[in-house]
């Protein structure tokens, strides 16, 4: 069904948007909680995400219930704040991978170091993140032509971090293939759990990348498109993604990985059972020769985290 106005191409759903207002405000709580008990602070980017989320269909909610006179406020709140957050969550993506590296002392299996990988990645992330919201603020003009050039702007912005993602994908699965071929001795003790951690950041870069493929085709249709005329498209290729994302982070918290590097507790559907000492692990008597690092590490009390 089509609008009178001309900020939408339809009948925007108060329904679908409450709905996602409280998905992405329960995950936001939830992170909340996860990152000050586990203190995992690499993780901020993707809460703010899910505040972003949160505020963004909450404006939505608030829209769509001011049909037909809509305000451009509200609008251009809702627009930018759904627009915005994937980039925050691949920056903790990036980070996270970067701590997966040294739990499992394989820096020698990234194709970049580990101290440049995270700085590369978040920078080149910081760049499309503000070139997007350059442009989502020009889309709103009253002048034609500066929409247009706010519509190429975004375009931009998403082209450069489907780059950016598409190269951290690779790296990682190359990373992946490596460490399969030589493993290291980290990588080979089962009571590191780092193969459903590797999975799970697989699936949320997938998702990730399926909606910024998604957000790149409907901006090239332009305002007759499809996509931008059809409401359901928002919420399949791209809320719908990002509540997966962000509740797989829920349930595979990389505090589960991360902490192993300090001994502190994970958080998440798994505790902590003990903290071992790795200086004082002896490999051989697991069947790995080779010595152990001086790093701590925590391990779980379910065998269905293990690797």
């Amino acid at each position: 069904m089509t609008s009178d106005s001309s900020y939408y191409q339809y009948t925007p759903s108060v329904a679908a948007a409450l709905i996602f207002a409280i998905l992405f405000g329960y995950s936001s709580l939830h992170h909340t909680y996860q990152l000050f008990r586990s203190r995992s602070w690499f993780m901020i980017p993707l809460l703010l995400g899910c505040f972003c989320e949160t505020g963004g269909f909450a404006a939505r909610t608030i829209s769509a219930n001011q049909s037909p006179d809509y305000s451009l406020g509200v609008y251009i709140v809702q627009e930018l704040l759904i627009l915005v957050p994937p980039i925050l969550f691949a920056a903790s993506i990036y980070m996270t991978f970067g701590y997966y590296i040294l739990v499992l002392d394989a820096e020698e299996h990234s194709l970049i170091r580990e101290s440049y990988l995270t700085k590369i990645f978040v920078i080149g992330d910081i760049i499309a993140f503000l070139t997007q919201a350059t442009g989502a603020s020009m889309l709103t003009s009253k002048n034609g032509n500066t929409q247009k050039t706010g519509k190429y702007i975004v375009i931009g912005g998403l082209v450069l971090q489907l780059v950016f993602f598409g190269f951290f994908m690779f790296c990682s699965i190359l990373f992946h293939a490596r460490l399969h071929s030589r493993p290291t001795p980290r990588s080979m003790y089962n009571r590191i759990p780092w193969r459903t951690h590797i999975y799970a950041l697989y699936t949320v870069s997938i998702l990730i990348m399926i909606r910024s493929v998604f957000r790149v085709v409907e901006y090239i249709q332009g305002e007759d498109g499809y996509s931008l005329s059809h409401e359901w498209c928002l919420y399949a290729f791209d809320a719908g993604l990002m509540v997966c994302v962000v509740f797989i982070f829920i349930l595979k918290h990389p505090s589960q990985m991360r902490n192993i590097l300090n001994g502190r507790k994970a958080v998440g559907i798994f505790r902590a059972k003990e903290v071992v000492n790795m200086r004082e692990l002896d490999f051989d008597k697991v069947g790995i020769t080779a010595s152990a690092s001086h790093q701590r590490g925590v391990s779980y009390e379910s065998h269905t985290v293990m690797a």
